[in-house]
């Protein structure tokens, strides 16, 4: 089973304000993955850069990215610390396997149950297994964050297998403004919130 957790951090007053933000953070928890010494040490690099970004106010959720096709929903408060918590911990035993579509869908109805943030996805995912297309809902997830003024941002397999996974993902977003990060994905995230923050409030100034 699946378990997107959605997090959200109370609202404070600030010295100035933004729109909140909701980042949904799809994590290959696969076999391989967690086998991956280079594929651990970025996944615990974005889980800082994401619990450093977030600000009260914004959501979160991470999507674990296994051989289950099941998912539910569970939302929760929380602070940052619980943020880093939830991002680095390791899902209870799952089927083997990386199956991404499943987890796409969960992040549309995450990003569904929340309209007022700013969406955000994240993927990370380092595909061995062979699944069938999901190019239809791929591009509409992408297409409901782009229009809600969100962003995407795909970061790179750290092994041969993500290949074919890549190759299917850009076919399926071609055309829209998707992010793919090569190296360093701290800092792609941290530049990700960051743009999607100053772009919406570009858009609310309008």
């Amino acid at each position: 089973m699946i378990v997107p957790t959605l997090i959200a951090l109370p609202s404070c007053s600030l010295g100035q304000s933004h729109r909140p933000i909701a980042i949904s953070y799809l994590l290959d928890q696969s076999a391989s993955a967690q086998n991956d010494e280079q594929f651990q040490k970025d996944r615990k690099r974005v889980c800082q850069a994401i619990a450093k970004g977030l600000v009260p106010g914004d959501e979160f959720g991470v999507i674990f990215v296994t051989g289950e096709s099941a998912l539910f929903q569970n939302l929760q408060r929380a602070n940052p610390a619980l943020v880093r918590k939830e991002c680095q911990q390791q899902p209870v035993k799952q089927k083997p396997g990386t199956l991404v579509c499943p987890a796409v869908a969960g992040a549309k109805k995450q990003f569904e149950s929340t309209k007022i943030r700013l969406p955000i996805l994240v993927l990370q995912v380092q595909v061995n297994e062979k699944e069938a297309p999901c190019q239809e809902i791929m591009r509409d997830t992408a297409q409901l964050v782009i229009k809600r003024g969100g962003s995407v941002l795909v970061l790179n397999s750290t092994n041969e297998g993500g290949e074919s996974f890549r190759a299917e993902l850009e076919a399926a977003l071609e055309g829209l403004p998707i992010l793919y990060s090569q190296t360093q994905p701290e800092i792609a995230v941290k530049e990700t919130i960051e743009e999607t923050r100053n772009k919406g409030d570009r858009n609310a100034t309008k």
